[in-house]
């Protein structure tokens, strides 16, 4: 596969760049197991870039490589970059770019050119000293690997959300990973059950990450300090499989919609590493759960120790025949108020609860997109 250069450099514009060239290309079949054809076809281009003297307003970012110009999509969140530097301004200094990989030869080395058009109206060229090649010899012994799966399965979730993500709305549960969007027409505030102080506690594997402060200290799945008919958007990123009753949540994300707004819902494939010794949740035992943690919370509680009885057993394999151990753990976990994934979502699942929701809150599905290798995608609009 290519050679990934990764850089750092300063011109006289005192900008600040990194750099990193992702590719499939190899002799990927179908029989692999990780075969996906689009990074198999593209070469993907990202990194950050950002200039330390100016406002960082790039309105336009394109990449030149062998005399071609390709247009980068940018402004993309990078919590990295803002933890490392220490300015929450450099946290959309991200950019990817797709270039089909027939643009290529094997064994050439090609430089890249930034073209940057400011707000400001200013054009800037920048050439850089990274450099990377197509190694015809790594390329016939590759396949795709989890890290490009990844770059790729982000690139379309960020074209996705530049396309739908507008206006004021909310983000829950952002953690270290919020969701990038165009910050010239979208506003977001960040919602979640903690502070950021008590999130890098709970979540002491994010303390090199930048977790996103919260304007909204709220439960995420009944926003119970918004108003109906409230916001443009709704962003879920990887929350629903958290939460112990995502009919509620759905409900509740759908009412604090105005109109014509939107909800961008990702959630994690079926066969995720996680879930992967899971079957998915049957739609029946969903329907079931809605409402019964206030219903009936007795029964609820009885039902509760089986979910962390199942997280448990699915991810202790090799205790899996020990009662007294999957129990403990099961209350360790409860214990601890750890966030497990409660539920696995099918496709067809899925689908049944948008349907279920439907009835209670008039919607239509735009855009349901299955992510490779990461998660379903499905954009929501309110009726």
């Amino acid at each position: 596969m290519g050679i990934i250069s990764l850089r750092i450099k300063t011109t006289i514009f005192k900008y600040l760049w990194a750099v990193e060239a992702i590719n499939g290309i190899g002799n990927l079949t179908k029989k692999c197991v990780n075969y996906i054809p689009e990074i198999q076809s593209n070469v993907i281009i990202s990194g950050w870039l950002f200039d330390v003297k100016e406002d960082n307003n790039i309105r336009e970012l394109s990449i030149e490589i062998a005399g071609k110009g390709y247009h980068a999509i940018c402004g993309l969140i990078r919590t990295d970059v803002s933890f490392e530097f220490k300015e929450k301004k450099y946290g959309n200094s991200g950019f990817r770019c797709v270039i089909p990989k027939g643009e290529f030869q094997v064994g050439r080395v090609y430089d890249i050119t930034f073209r940057i058009r400011t707000g400001q109206e200013k054009t800037k060229t920048i050439k850089t000293a990274i450099s990377f090649a197509i190694d015809c010899e790594k390329a016939e012994m590759s396949s795709s690997t989890s890290h490009e799966q990844l770059q790729y399965s982000q690139y379309l979730g960020e074209v996705l959300s530049l396309q739908y993500i507008a206006g004021t709305g909310i983000e829950i549960g952002a953690l270290h990973a919020p969701l990038s969007f165009d910050n010239k027409k979208a506003k977001v505030l960040y919602v979640d059950r903690i502070s950021q102080q008590d999130l890098y506690r709970q979540y002491p594997e994010f303390k090199k990450y930048d977790i996103v402060a919260p304007d909204i200290i709220d439960s995420g799945d009944e926003l119970a300090t918004i108003s109906d008919n409230s916001y443009d958007f709704c962003i879920s990123n990887h929350v629903l499989e958290h939460l112990e009753d995502p009919l509620k949540a759905l409900c509740n994300w759908m009412r604090i919609l105005k109109t014509q707004g939107i909800l961008y819902l990702s959630i994690p494939l079926p066969y995720n590493v996680v879930d992967k010794n899971r079957v998915p949740t049957p739609i029946s035992h969903i329907i079931d759960d809605f409402g019964l943690m206030t219903e009936d919370r007795e029964e609820y509680l009885k039902l509760r120790h089986g979910h962390f009885l199942e997280f448990a057993r699915s991810t202790n394999l090799g205790e899996s025949a020990n009662d007294d151990f999957l129990n403990d753990k099961a209350r360790g976990l409860i214990a601890m108020d750890y966030s497990i994934h409660f539920h696995v979502f099918s496709e067809n699942t899925l689908l049944r609860m948008v349907d279920f929701v439907a009835k209670i809150n008039p919607l239509k599905i735009v855009e349901f997109v299955k992510n490779e290798p990461e998660e379903f995608i499905i954009i929501i609009e309110k009726q």
